[in-house]
């Protein structure tokens, strides 16, 4: 079974930059195509491109995150999800 590997880049604000994200997404082996990009806050998990993501795994898919903040901002939440 392969694994497929999917990225994905949050910022909370549009004054933010994801390159740095996408960079280590794609030093990680990640394809372009299959990086997700959302800016928006961390504060829940009600992000439409987050949601998107998630409704589409399959049990074989690697979600990669450049840091474990990049998907919320409770440590917690984070750790439920």
């Amino acid at each position: 079974m392969d694994v497929r590997l999917i990225g994905y880049a949050r910022c909370s604000t549009r004054e933010q930059n994801p390159d740095g994200q996408i960079i280590a997404l794609r030093e990680f082996g990640v394809p372009e195509e299959a990086i997700v990009v959302e800016m928006l806050s961390g504060n829940n998990f009600q992000r439409s491109a987050y949601q998107e993501l998630v409704s589409q795994l399959k049990p074989s898919d690697a979600v990669v995150i450049d840091s474990l903040d990049r998907l919320g901002r409770d440590r917690d939440a984070v750790v439920d999800e």
